[in-house]
């Protein structure tokens, strides 16, 4: 907590700040939070869960947060802030989730703890169908056509209130997100209608959605059968499918809000770093001690690794280049230091070397601190 007090000074406050949460599995059911729950990566494994913030615009992480295994997402946000809360304050913050975090009670949170959000509306909410309800049948006029970040949409916004708090309400339509939303909706209720039929068990986070589109119809005789709800089905797919909700209690620009929240795929791809390029898809830890330790070091390798991006693709001399690349060439420079001469033996610096340097504001020729002859050397393993 030291380390993030100072950490988080260097945050700007006109970051929007990205949440999400993933989850770690491990086969060690010694751990505490260790426990069995949506796993989103579909492994038969106990997980933990780990919740991460990082920076929309500088790729900066924040602050992240271990969270017990079994906890879903919506759950686990009041956990996340109020740890939050207690380390630094939530003043200056900007947050932005998708509806994974949504329902009546975190939304209410959020305004009572005078955070700043941008949040991506579950269409459960009936304040979710009356918004769509409401714009359907004029959302698709030319005055409301944008084109934002590569996507065609239409879009309106209202000022609503939640609760006695001000709700910039931003609703999209987007005809091929209404595609995939319909082909993902049908593909999910064979899912779930499979299960069903076979008597098996559902995952917990599809029981809401199986009670609200099938009936079980329990006879004597033919034992029970599965009934799908083709009204409420069909409301969803000619109704529903294609739009977005947004609200922001500071953000009352439609435009500027669909970018914001584009921007959380910011932490979804860090995770993908944290997993795939960090070996972090499993703990390999005995003690919760080790999980703690080895999840801050994950932390503050993620915080070097997307720096590093940060500064490589936003060069245009180096925007082209591969992180490894630029890694493996920097891996040939070398200083030789020899008794009684004042300044070590370089390597020649090539142009690519002068071009990494000149990025990362590292003067060319500035001497090299190196580890004096009572000093431990650093070997390629520390």
């Amino acid at each position: 907590m030291v380390f993030f007090r100072e950490w988080v000074r260097t945050i700007s406050e006109e970051d929007n700040l990205a949440l999400d949460i993933t989850s770690i599995s491990s086969y060690n059911q010694e751990i505490t939070a260790v426990r069995s729950g949506y796993d989103r990566d579909h492994e038969n494994l106990e997980q933990i869960n780990l919740a991460l913030m990082v920076g929309s615009k500088t790729y900066r992480p924040v602050f992240y947060c271990i969270l017990l295994g079994n906890i879903n997402d919506r759950a686990s946000l009041r956990h996340f802030l109020s740890t939050l809360d207690d380390s630094f304050g939530t003043d200056g913050y900007k947050i932005v989730m998708d509806e994974g975090f949504c329902n009546k009670a975190n939304i209410t949170l959020m305004y009572d703890m005078k955070l700043k959000f941008t949040i991506s509306l579950t269409k459960s909410l009936s304040f979710t169908s009356d918004a769509i309800d409401e714009a359907a049948d004029t959302i698709e006029s030319f005055s409301n056509y944008h084109q934002i970040i590569g996507s065609n949409v239409f879009l309106t916004t209202s000022l609503k209130d939640w609760g006695g708090h001000i709700c910039y309400t931003h609703i999209y339509y987007d005809k091929t997100k209404r595609y995939n939303d319909r082909k993902r909706f049908m593909d999910r209720l064979d899912k779930c209608r499979a299960l069903l039929e076979k008597n098996e068990t559902l995952p917990e986070f599809e029981v809401p959605f199986a009670e609200i589109y099938f009936t079980i119809d329990e006879t004597p005789k033919r034992g029970s059968k599965v009934i799908p709800n083709e009204n409420i089905i069909r409301e969803y797919r000619n109704r529903r499918a294609g739009f977005l909700v947004l609200i922001s209690n500071h953000e009352n620009d439609p435009v500027k809000a669909l970018e914001i929240y584009r921007c959380k795929e910011t932490a979804e791809s860090s995770f993908d770093d944290m997993k795939n390029d960090q070996d972090f898809n499993r703990l390999r830890v005995a003690t919760e001690q080790a999980m703690g330790g080895k999840a801050f070091i994950q932390f503050v390798a993620l915080c070097i690794s997307l720096e590093l991006k940060h500064v490589i693709y936003s060069n245009d001399d180096l925007k082209n280049r591969t992180e490894r690349e630029i890694i493996d060439e920097m891996k040939l420079l070398r200083a030789t230091k020899i008794e009684g001469r004042h300044k070590p033996i370089r390597t020649e610096l090539t142009k690519l070397h002068k071009l990494v340097l000149k990025a990362f504001l590292i003067p060319e020729y500035a001497d090299i601190e190196l580890p004096g002859a009572d000093e431990p050397q650093i070997g390629p393993d520390d």
